[in-house]
């Protein structure tokens, strides 16, 4: 509700944020998905979504069928990027409580910018980073695909490379 309050929740027909970021990234036939609850934006992506899951709730979390599907998914299309908020608290549940399974599905399988350093290289986002735009910590790359979507990153002028410290 807050959110909603403060005008910095997405309005029920307004545009989508991430879509067309993702749909920048990747191609038609590429697996993407985006979570834990963005219905929206699935609206408008152009990629194949990787499970039949679209959402993670807390009542998924707590179904051992549920989370083995869904790792199957995951493990069977193998999503280039996944953008993915882990401080969206659903129903007074983070996702390390609900979705714990996921989440280190994520460290074991993906990379964020922040982690991301190549022979001495970090990156940044180039585009301001929002309440629901965060390419740092948010999208989560496959790391079979890293080198592939930090180049279309960077020739899209989405990411550069951060300043020295």
């Amino acid at each position: 509700v807050y959110t909603k309050y403060m005008g910095t929740a997405s309005l029920i027909y307004d545009r989508p944020d991430l879509a067309p970021i993702v749909n920048k990234i990747v191609g038609v036939n590429d697996y993407v998905w985006i979570g834990p609850l963005e219905f929206k934006e699935y609206l408008y992506v152009n990629a194949k979504v990787a499970s039949k899951y679209h959402f993670l709730i807390p009542a998924m979390g707590r179904s051992e069928k549920i989370k083995s599907e869904i790792l199957s998914d995951f493990r069977k299309n193998k999503p280039k990027v996944i953008f993915f908020d882990q401080n969206y608290y659903i129903l007074g549940s983070n996702p390390y409580e609900y979705a714990g399974f996921f989440v280190d599905f994520l460290k074991v399988n993906y990379i964020t910018l922040y982690k991301y350093e190549y022979n001495g290289l970090k990156y940044v986002s180039a585009i301001p980073v929002s309440n629901r735009i965060d390419l740092e910590a948010k999208m989560y790359i496959n790391k079979d695909s890293v080198d592939e979507v930090i180049a279309k990153l960077l020739s899209l002028d989405l990411i550069k490379v951060a300043p020295k410290q």
